[in-house]
């Protein structure tokens, strides 16, 4: 019995050590096939993401050893370079980065990537940098080139920049489009900075490209009203209403409000009462004088 377990024993070793030989065999292999770009980018990234950036560096370095043509590469390092505190060489790596897109699309969606990367790290100036270079991709006057602007001006809003904002409304109202859209939102942009007046010229032009858009209507009525303009702002508001808009209704149901009044009386104690006969405020010190209180009278409902 002691001479079988013994046999089997050994039978067991000799399995346990074909099985470590098999391991390390493959380790060994595993460790002779180079790393690719690929898993020096990836290595790179994970450094990266886990703040350790001497290392991130000099796996990204190898990647573009390996392909100096990769954009992504070139973003990375920029990234990374940024983190390190070498500025030089990080703006380098983004200007390569845009070097090496070959076509508007692919500039596109390289500057968009950056500008919300320096928008995200306080970096406004380089924002506004490619902002500068967003804005000249696409033919003038194509879907696309309109589609960047109005990104453009968004961004600058973001980034707090209002004037900038209203120059490329006022581009896109002007030059490319007549749907009115870009006339309102310069309106809205002007409203923001008591720019009255030319809120209501822009507004106008929003109205004159689509007489029947109800928002239209209500803005260029709202901006009449700022201007104390009451008679346009009704007109324009019943127009709106007239075309569904709720908010329109209010406005002018507040417009066309009349006005009236009830009398009250005045004690001489500083109390009023609502009794205006003999007897009024009779505990109250007598009365000491009669009020006309306005209220309004609503000529019209909105649901």
């Amino acid at each position: 019995m002691n001479e079988t377990k013994q046999i089997k024993g050994k039978g067991s070793l000799k399995g346990c050590s074909t099985l470590i030989a098999i391991f390390f065999g493959i380790s060994l292999i595993s460790n002779l096939i180079p790393e690719t770009k690929d898993d020096f980018f990836r290595d790179a990234e994970l450094n990266y993401d886990t703040n350790n950036y001497e290392l991130a560096l000099t796996k990204v370095n190898e990647a573009i050893q390996l392909d100096s043509t990769n954009s992504d590469y070139y973003e990375l390092r920029g990234k990374i370079l940024h983190e390190l505190q070498d500025t030089i060489q990080s703006n380098q790596d983004f200007n390569k980065t845009l070097a090496l897109a070959k076509s508007d699309t692919e500039k596109d969606a390289r500057i968009r990537k950056m500008i919300e990367w320096d928008l995200n790290h306080g970096e406004e100036e380089k924002a506004r940098q490619l902002l500068s270079k967003e804005i000249q991709l696409y033919k003038e006057g194509s879907l696309k080139h309109i589609e960047v602007i109005d990104y453009a001006a968004r961004k600058y809003l973001t980034i707090g920049d209002t004037i900038e904002a209203i120059r490329l409304y006022d581009l896109l109202s002007n030059e490319y489009v007549t749907t009115g859209k870009y006339s309102n939102k310069a309106g809205i942009l002007y409203t923001n900075i008591k720019k009255k007046n030319k809120a209501i010229s822009e507004f106008k032009k929003a109205v004159d490209a689509a007489p029947e858009n109800d928002i239209f209507l209500y803005n260029l009525g709202i901006a009449y009203l700022n201007s104390k303009n009451k008679r346009q702002a009704k007109m324009y508001f019943k127009k709106s209403m007239d075309f569904g808009n709720t908010n329109a209704c209010h406005e002018y149901r507040e417009l066309t409000a009349r006005i009236r009044y009830y009398k009250r009386s005045r004690c001489c104690d500083g109390t009023t009462s609502s009794s205006t006969g003999r007897g009024s405020c009779s505990h109250h010190g007598g009365v000491c004088g009669i009020e006309n209180v306005p209220y309004k009278e609503y000529t019209i409902s909105c649901y």
